[in-house]
């Protein structure tokens, strides 16, 4: 692990010296790097030194060494048994004990005031650690036993399926235990949260009955299997605060209300910030998080009846903050500005607040989306030369359905169905490449 310096960007024709701490790797023979963490620009700190000397002491923390004796009749060459061991639980053992859980699940285990031949502690410690060194499943992963260095654990698989009727009744309490003992060490801030939902699909065929999760809901990869939501706050160091599931045909916008308001009450939160993308933006949760005296950062579309509002500012140039790349191009540029916003509260009433609104242009994202809608543009002429992709796809906002009558090759009301491409809305896509808008409020 070490320190990359990279100049890259340019701010009136000067170049930035940006920092990284990179790790070097092999895979497949080849040697090769991946980014650790990054950090901002050398030129725009007040002391240069100092904060090279900070970056220095994270890499020193983030690489601290644990040594491991390997015994000679467990793993040695001419030994009876010669077994491939996981030896970095050994190290996630002291992150683990900073949490304290153990405690926690024994304490929880003797309240229970039951007779159970397995230790909870053993079992969530296990499986957590698991987790982060071979994610499986859980039947697969209680095959790994018997392959860790010093291993202490003993539970069987009907154990593990068995204890999960007893961790699930702590689902919330244990999260607000754990969030705590890190705050002990760290103290982190929680006046930032960011907030996102995923889904997992479940290999069932039908629904579960409605008082259970698995139901068909919009899917992330696109499946038809029933679906179960998650929604999960994290503060702006990546360390979580709260996870909920819910079903899974219910919307992403719509759990936001009644989550963050449990999130306020566990931890005693008076306001926050809350940080998410479009599948939260509405004008509902909005509205919530005004009256409730939260501010927000959603980012929000540009296109449509909901984006109409920022589109004379989005393409009017004055008041742009551009930065320029080496040979002139722009590779960036941003405004805000001011305006009113008009939300309804719980009680139905009208009301006027200020906002500020940030729109940039990134050019690397211009390149992406622009390469997205020509590849959509090239599926879309070949579906219209050989009539293939009977069924709609994505590249289908391109092609456009013209009536012709045959025999005079006018557009009329009724006849032969054409296809051809639609210029206007590729050229309205092409348009708003590489913009993106984020309307925001601070409390």
């Amino acid at each position: 692990m070490f320190l990359k310096y990279e100049k890259r960007e340019y701010t009136k024709g000067k170049p930035l010296t940006f920092l990284r701490v990179v790790e070097g790797y092999w895979e497949n023979g080849k040697s090769k790097q991946r980014t650790i963490k990054s950090y901002g620009a050398l030129e725009k700190q007040s002391d240069p030194k100092a904060y090279i000397k900070m970056i220095k002491d994270e890499i020193e923390e983030m690489t601290q060494k644990i040594t491991i004796t390997i015994p000679k009749s467990k793993n040695a060459n001419d030994a009876i048994h010669n077994i491939n061991y996981f030896y970095s639980l050994s190290f996630l053992n002291n992150l683990y004990s900073i949490l304290d859980l153990d405690t926690y699940f024994n304490d929880y285990q003797r309240k229970l005031n039951i007779k159970i031949q397995y230790n909870l502690a053993e079992i969530i410690k296990y499986y957590s650690l698991m987790h982060i060194v071979k994610p499986d499943s859980k039947r697969r992963t209680i095959s790994y036993l018997n392959y860790l260095y010093n291993n202490s654990y003993d539970f069987s698989e009907d154990d593990t399926y068995n204890s999960m009727d007893y961790l699930y009744e702590v689902f919330d309490d244990v999260q607000v235990y754990m969030r705590n003992k890190i705050n002990e060490k760290l103290n982190l801030d929680t006046s930032r949260i960011l907030y996102d939902c995923t889904n997992y699909y479940c290999e069932i065929d039908f629904n579960d009955t409605i008082d259970n999760l698995r139901h068909r809901g919009v899917s992330k990869e696109h499946r038809i299997d029933p679906i179960i939501g998650m929604g999960l706050f994290i503060d702006m160091n990546g360390v979580p605060l709260k996870m909920k599931v819910f079903n899974g045909n219910v919307a992403e916008s719509v759990t936001l209300v009644d989550s963050i308001k449990e999130l306020k009450d566990k931890y005693k939160l008076s306001k926050l910030v809350l940080v998410a993308d479009k599948g939260i933006n509405s004008n509902t949760n909005i509205n919530r998080l005004i009256e409730s005296g939260n501010g927000y950062v959603f980012s929000q579309i540009l296109k449509g009846k909901k984006g109409n509002k920022f589109q004379d500012e989005l393409f009017n140039e004055e008041n742009y903050h551009i930065r320029f790349s080496v040979d002139g191009g722009i590779v960036y540029k941003s405004k805000t500005y001011i305006e009113d916003y008009t939300y309804i509260n719980s009680k139905g009433e009208q009301k006027i607040t200020k906002r500020k609104v940030l729109i940039y242009y990134d050019a690397k994202d211009h390149y992406i989306a622009k390469k997205k809608i020509l590849e959509k543009v090239e599926i879309s002429k070949r579906s219209i030369i050989n009539g293939a992709y009977s069924i709609p796809k994505g590249f289908e906002e391109y092609v456009e359905y013209l009536i012709i009558d045959k025999t005079t090759g006018l557009e009329v009301s009724s006849a032969k169905v054409k296809k051809d491409l639609n210029t206007t809305q590729i050229e309205k896509n092409l348009k708003y490449a590489g913009y993106k808008s984020i309307p925001h409020t601070f409390v």
